[in-house]
């Protein structure tokens, strides 16, 4: 709710921005992005509850969630194997996100992270169904 929010405020303002200097019309590839932008959140927050879970402490969550985007997908994977980037967490977000660019399709983008979504839940739950809770 918080993502559709930030975006319409944001899409609100440029609209307004663009209106006062004659633009009259936004790109059609606005509402595709407003849906990535949706999608892309809401898969983020089901995977921080699934590495909550996992990991049983938010800030570990959070440490866990910051490097693997930071360190494992920026600074490893993306100098030494860029043509990967667009396959992981980061590059299907940037798909879903960003106006349309050479690359996979948004449901491709989609679906990529969606399967890293349902993965990280499964794993969640696993971890939740064998943890001991006396």
């Amino acid at each position: 709710m918080l993502t559709g929010l930030t975006f319409g405020l944001g899409l609100a303002t440029i609209v307004a921005e663009l209106n006062a200097h004659g633009f009259h019309h936004l790109p059609p590839a606005t509402t595709r992005m407003v849906a990535g932008s949706v999608a892309a959140a809401i898969s983020f927050g089901l995977i921080g509850v699934a590495l909550g879970y996992i990991t049983r402490s938010t800030t570990a969550a959070v440490v866990a969630a910051v490097g693997w985007v930071l360190f494992a997908e920026l600074a490893i994977l993306g100098t030494l194997a860029p043509g990967l980037a667009k396959w992981l967490v980061s590059g299907t977000a940037e798909t879903l996100t960003n106006p349309p660019a050479a690359g996979h399709t948004p449901a491709t983008a989609a679906a990529v992270l969606a399967a890293y979504t349902v993965a990280l839940l499964i794993a969640g739950w696993q971890v939740v169904l064998r943890r001991d809770v006396t």
